[in-house]
Order: C-alpha cells, then sequence, then structure tokens
C-alpha cells in the first residue's frame, strides 16, 4: 500500500490579532512621525516601498515599538522550538515599511539571518499581498498538466496581509510584495533574527 511522508517542508508560522487595532494605529502614527524624520533606505529597489532599513533610525531602540519587538520574539521563538532548536533567538535587526499607492516590494531574501518576520500594522483593502516562492524555483523542473494548484505542486503561495498578523518564516524564503492599488498607505515591520 501506497504512502506519501511529506519531508523538508516549508513551514510558515502565523499569528492573528496580536496586538489590539488601537495599538496598531498608536504604531502608525510613530511609523508616520518617523518617515518624516528619516530619509528611506534601501537603495537600490525599484518599488518604492519607504523603508528604514540601513538608515540610523533603530527600532529596537524606540520605546514605542519595544512591546511588539518583545512579542515578536516570544513567537520566533516558538516557531523554533517547532524545530527542535533550544537557542533562544534574538533579533539582529527591525525596520518600517510603508507602502503607498502603487509601490511593491521585489523578489528577495534575508541573507545573513535564520528567521524573519513580518507585522502587519495598517493593511488597507487591496494594499498588496505577500507571495513566497517556493525555495526549489526556479532551479528545478516544474511537474507538467497540472489539474489545480496546492499546497504540494504550487510555486508560489499568496498571504493576504491582515492587520494584527504576524508572519514568521525561515530567512532563505524568498518573497515580495505585490503592488499597493489602495489610495491608503500599507505599513508593516519587518525583523530578521
Amino acid at each position: 500500500m501506497a504512502s506519501v511522508e511529506q519531508l523538508f517542508p516549508v513551514c510558515i508560522y502565523i499569528e492573528q490579532d496580536l496586538f489590539s487595532v488601537e495599538q496598531n494605529r498608536k504604531w502608525k502614527e510613530r511609523a508616520i512621525e518617523v518617515k518624516q524624520q528619516y530619509q528611506a533606505g534601501g537603495k537600490g529597489w525599484e518599488g518604492g516601498t519607504y523603508t528604514t532599513n540601513n538608515t540610523r533610525y533603530s527600532l529596537h531602540s524606540d520605546a514605542v515599538f519595544a512591546p511588539l519587538v518583545e512579542a515578536v520574539t516570544e513567537h520566533v521563538n516558538k516557531f523554533t522550538d517547532l524545530h527542535c532548536s533550544d537557542f533562544t533567538y534574538k533579533p539582529l535587526g527591525g525596520w518600517l515599511n510603508i507602502s503607498n499607492k502603487g509601490d511593491f516590494q521585489e523578489f528577495h531574501a534575508h541573507n545573513d539571518s535564520i528567521m524573519s518576520a513580518v507585522y502587519y500594522i495598517s493593511t488597507p483593502v487591496n494594499s498588496g499581498n505577500i507571495v513566497f516562492e517556493d525555495p526549489k524555483q526556479p532551479d528545478m523542473l516544474p511537474l507538467r498538466n497540472l489539474s489545480m494548484s496546492n499546497n504540494i505542486n504550487a510555486d508560489r503561495i499568496t498571504y493576504e496581509p491582515k492587520e494584527g498578523m504576524l508572519l514568521v518564516f525561515r530567512s532563505y524564503l524568498r518573497h515580495m510584495v505585490t503592488k499597493n492599488m489602495s489610495d491608503e498607505s500599507r505599513v508593516s515591520i519587518a525583523f530578521n533574527f
């Protein structure tokens, strides 16, 4: 009798409603203040998203975001516990991302880290989805004549971000963010561990 085992799975940790709507509003206000104080980082990206990555701004030194940094760190370590890792992971860096209408983020991975996370502070309808790419792509020839896509054969998986949602994933996993089609800004914070 045949069986199918799931070996070497790609896992994404998801926590919904991590913080209240009120708390997310406060963080959005702080993110807008930071944007007014610091020039955008991320030179060389084509998508136009404002980021504090590679700027003088330190998310970890900003007391306003301390509860978020602590909570994300706790969830990253819960996820690594599922991998049977007894190491205590600490954040290497965190940065704000503000995406206005027409902005997007190209495919990329987070080199020099083990785990990455993104927390969504503000997610207007049609403000851009996060798309993860199968790590076997583009080096493996795809299966032919698929009648439908599922979690076993898909070369890309898309998540629609929700306010208060936390995603944690291995840093090697390539991902991108689709174009913001909303008239409002999407605000998120990314982390590396």
